[in-house]
């Protein structure tokens, strides 16, 4: 559903196809390979939720709660 791209420059982005169908772009900058694939499993529940009309899963929520400020802000843009 989600995918995480490597740019050339050692920056990663999350790519996924949200509930209205629009190809949609989260840029993470550099981070590891493991964090990227964590952050794109957080983005298909959050999708998947959102698809399906039901509430965030309690881990994903706590989750959002935890992250920073600027993720935060990448994602509710996303959204």
């Amino acid at each position: 559903m989600a995918s995480v791209v490597s740019d050339p420059n050692g920056r990663k982005r999350i790519l996924f196809v949200d509930s209205d169908g629009a190809r949609r772009t989260i840029r993470l900058g550099k981070v590891d390979i493991k964090t990227a694939e964590a952050i794109k499993i957080k983005v298909e529940a959050l999708v998947s939720a959102k698809l399906a009309g039901l509430p965030i899963p309690q881990e994903v929520a706590s989750w959002l709660g935890a992250v920073g400020q600027e993720l935060y802000d990448r994602l509710a843009k996303a959204a």
